[in-house]
Order: structure tokens, then C-alpha cells, then sequence
């Protein structure tokens, strides 16, 4: 089940975006990979999307809480940066795709 992160440190979060920031994100863009993709596999992405994120991009300081799910937001970051859920928003449709977002 995809728990999203609200800003606060919620406790068992695993997602830095929405169902429905992710639909209103990849539907302005047009990406028809994420809006065929059916709910399961959509928060699956933003799951997987989040764990890169996660194991790429450390967050500045402790966390808010030792409840919370994920790293951001932070003591160094008190919200959560709209890049990080970007981020999340973009790397999703490329995780719906079967992309391992490895460079090169």
C-alpha cells in the first residue's frame, strides 16, 4: 500500500507524491506510458521512484521524527522541496516503463 509523505514526516510513508499529483503531472506532459498504466502499477512506480530517490539523494540533517518513513523532510530541510517530489514525479513514469534509471 503507497503511503504518501504530506510534509510532516509521516510515520510509514513511502511515497514523496500522489496518485493524484502524479496524474496531473504526467497528463499535463501528455505521458500516455503513465496514464495507461492502471492505479497499481502507477503507485508501484512512485514506490520505486521514491527508493531511488532515497538511496541517491540523502536528505540534509536528522530526520523530523524517528517515526517517519522517509528521509526528507529533514531537520536541515523542514518541507518537503518540490524538486524532491518532481523527482519522484518524473522518475515514476520512467519506473512504469521498466526504466532502471541507471545513467549513461
Amino acid at each position: 500500500m503507497m503511503i504518501s509523505e504530506d510534509g510532516t514526516g509521516t510515520p510509514g510513508a513511502n511515497s514523496y507524491a500522489t496518485l493524484a499529483q502524479a496524474a496531473d503531472y504526467h497528463a499535463a506532459r501528455l505521458n500516455t506510458a503513465w496514464t495507461d498504466a492502471d492505479s497499481a502499477t502507477q503507485a508501484a512506480a512512485l514506490i520505486r521512484a521514491t527508493d531511488y530517490i532515497e538511496a541517491h539523494y540523502p536528505a540534509p540533517g536528522a530526520r523530523l521524527s524517528p517515526l517517519q518513513g522517509l528521509q526528507w523532510p529533514s531537520a536541515g530541510a523542514t518541507a518537503l522541496p518540490a524538486a524532491i517530489v518532481a523527482a519522484t514525479l518524473f522518475a515514476g513514469v520512467l519506473r512504469a516503463q521498466g526504466a532502471s534509471h541507471r545513467p549513461g
